[in-house]
């Protein structure tokens, strides 16, 4: 599977045998596929993630030498997926081996999902190599999902294209890396290449997937048209406002606590209701569940009347309806948070105004 620009090296994607546990070791199809790549005047043949399989030896150092033996012999360089182990640690990693055979960079994926953290130790450096004139960056499946890191590789390293290894099975989760490549190509304004078990995509800085036709049986080729790459990069981009996207995830250090009443306080609680919820769950606040356990356990009444004083959007009142109670009221002197809290249907009366005022004029037991 190929793809050529001018003045840049020619590539081709490679497929191998699927990868899997205690299958026999599939070096020698990569190998005959590189050699393939080179007598067809491609200069780098990339493979997907994991896709050197070294069996239930977890060593790939052997494989690894007879590639780059491979690599120098057809004067071909190469990047595959494979599982780095060694005594302490166990990493999803790329491996990018020049045309002399040398091992020029590792990049050990950093990101991970909830679904398959736990398994690889995270890495902690991005890696751009160079082939020729090009500069290539290289990702791994979910690392799709953090634009951040497509940026660094564009305008900290340069990189021109990116090769993003995915060995994921799922068709959806499939579906939505589909989706996001051509987002992370317009964004960067760069080419990026999707390396999937048994697909490729490659996305160009317009958003528009690559037409790829085929010559030889599992070969697959393309010729770019000049001047592609970095093409109207810095016109395209709006300018970033980190300050903007520090102050939403920011909480403790933002709100102007040093006056309750003032219309900054009101203001800023008025402006986040909508996400206030969200914000506390990240910050992983759990007040209101320890104090309704705590109120719970001293058997007060389920259907005692319950003020809850500064309710806010009600965190307290879900918590105190968690154990059962029953008949609450919420107090608070922001609209925008009591609207939030009245949504949720847990209050038998929602009271708008400052505490000093409407508290003291409830009736006595009530």
């Amino acid at each position: 599977f190929f793809f050529a620009a001018a003045n840049m090296p020619c590539i081709a994607f490679c497929q191998v045998s699927t990868p899997s546990e205690g299958k026999s070791l599939n070096t020698l199809e990569m190998i005959d596929k590189m050699k393939q790549a080179a007598l067809s005047g491609a200069k780098l043949a990339v493979f997907g993630e994991r896709a050197l399989n070294t069996g239930l030896t977890k060593d790939h150092k052997a494989s690894s030498k007879e590639i780059a033996i491979a690599a120098q012999q057809f004067s071909i360089a190469v990047i595959y997926g494979f599982v780095e182990y060694n005594p302490l640690h166990m990493y999803n990693a790329l491996m990018f081996i020049d045309h002399s055979g040398k091992e020029v960079g590792c990049y050990r994926k950093v990101h991970f999902s909830c679904i398959d953290q736990g398994t690889f130790e995270a890495g902690t450096k991005m890696c751009v190599v160079s082939l020729d004139n090009l500069r290539i960056g290289l990702a791994i499946g979910s690392d799709l999902l953090v634009p951040q890191f497509f940026t660094a590789m564009s305008s900290k390293a340069g990189a021109q294209l990116v090769i993003v290894a995915s060995g994921v099975e799922d068709h959806a989760l499939s579906s939505q890396y589909g989706t996001i490549v051509h987002a992370r190509a317009v964004e960067n304004q760069f080419h990026v290449a999707l390396v999937e078990l048994e697909a490729f995509k490659i996305c160009q800085p317009s958003g528009q997937t690559l037409p790829l036709h085929s010559n030889t049986e599992g070969i697959l080729l393309h010729d770019f048209q000049p001047g592609t790459f970095f093409k109207n990069r810095q016109q395209l981009l709006p300018k970033p406002q980190p300050e903007l996207y520090t102050a939403a995830i920011s909480y403790e250090t933002e709100v102007p606590w040093e006056n309750e009443t003032s219309a900054a306080t009101q203001e800023f609680f008025h402006n986040r209701a909508g996400y206030y919820d969200q914000q506390m769950r990240d910050v992983q606040y759990n007040a209101p569940m320890i104090v309704a356990k705590a109120v719970a356990q001293v058997g007060a009444q389920k259907n005692g009347r319950v003020l809850d004083i500064a309710a806010g959007t009600g965190l307290v009142g879900e918590a105190f309806a968690q154990h059962g109670f029953v008949n609450m009221v919420a107090l608070d002197r922001n609209e925008a948070m009591l609207q939030e809290a009245e949504k949720k249907g847990i209050y038998k009366e929602i009271i708008l105004g400052p505490f000093e005022v409407k508290a003291t004029s409830l009736p006595s037991g009530s």
